[in-house]
């Protein structure tokens, strides 16, 4: 078996769609397409099928894709070997960074290692905590920062808590006084614009809540940073978010004030079967010198 066609045949599954995975791996849709049917007569076994929903993996499929990762992973690991001792390294290394982290963290560290590890093909998603834990649960990452919890367990990912910051309340100046720390009673009668349930941060804020008798009044749930500071910006709702995610407080008539006794706190994440990789040390050292630095405090 051709291992280019195997990463074809597991890129096409991890994005459910031919075409997507086509337009990512640069080569056109019916040479994808081909290349799969030339798969599934090379095994005597139909893989793909295509539904309502985009691409299903068959029965042969689902026996099919475990088998293939880890000779895949063994590929890539020795591939990255090989450019380390050449003192080039290289390889394809995909991470997960809260939407909150984006320019304290994710940002500087992307310009950093695309000028320090010229030879890194990164793949990068930022989003909320949801959309996180399902890439690294589904094996779609290598690594990533997660809202930690001692008691979420992700089969196949070693957590390992990294740092603590302060959880800041976000809404229009006239609120509180500028130099003010506010405390859980102080919102209880704020309406809030907050990520949905499945969102750790989501559960952090009701435990503070519940934690004084209290719960949160929460507007409207929203799945989008933006979208929140767009609100807040307009005066509509309040946020509370980690202090690395204050990105308005810049703007006319919005401040931000600190939470009293209120943090979170974050884990790195990664893929057990990884760890070992040498393009992925490489990143998760300059991740966790990114991450170790204020407003965030390293976990002892």
């Amino acid at each position: 078996m051709d291992l280019d066609v195997l990463k074809s045949f597991r890129r096409i599954v991890e994005l459910g769609s031919v075409s997507r995975a086509a337009s990512e791996l640069g080569i056109s849709q019916p040479a994808l397409t081909r290349q799969m049917k030339r798969l599934e007569h090379e095994l005597g076994s139909e893989l793909l099928v295509r539904d309502s929903r985009g691409v299903q993996l068959t029965e042969a499929g689902e026996f099919l894709l475990p088998r293939i990762r880890p000779l895949l992973d063994q590929a890539a690991h020795v591939a990255e070997e090989l450019s380390e001792w050449r003192g080039a390294l290289a390889g394809d290394v995909a991470i997960c960074m809260p939407a909150s982290l984006h320019r304290a963290v994710t940002s500087p560290l992307v310009a950093d290692l695309r000028r320090t590890v010229p030879g890194l093909r990164l793949r990068v998603i930022d989003g909320f905590d949801a959309l996180l834990h399902d890439q690294l649960r589904d094996g779609l990452v290598d690594l990533g920062v997660l809202v930690h919890d001692p008691e979420r367990i992700i089969d196949g990912v070693d957590q390992t808590p990294l740092v603590r910051e302060p959880l800041m309340l976000i809404g229009r100046t006239s609120a509180f006084p500028a130099d003010a720390q506010v405390k859980i009673s102080d919102i209880a009668d704020k309406d809030l614009a907050l990520p949905g349930k499945r969102n750790y941060l989501r559960h952090r804020i009701e435990a503070l809540f519940r934690k004084k008798g209290l719960a949160p009044r929460i507007g409207l749930e929203v799945d989008s940073m933006r979208l929140a500071n767009d609100l807040v910006m307009g005066g509509e709702c309040f946020s509370i978010v980690p202090q690395s995610g204050v990105e308005v407080v810049s703007r006319a008539g919005v401040a931000a004030w600190p939470i009293s006794d209120a943090s979170i706190s974050w884990a790195l994440c990664i893929q057990k079967r990884r760890r070992q990789s040498p393009v992925v040390r490489q990143v998760v050292a300059r991740l966790t010198s990114f991450m170790l630095q204020p407003p965030r405090s390293k976990i002892a």
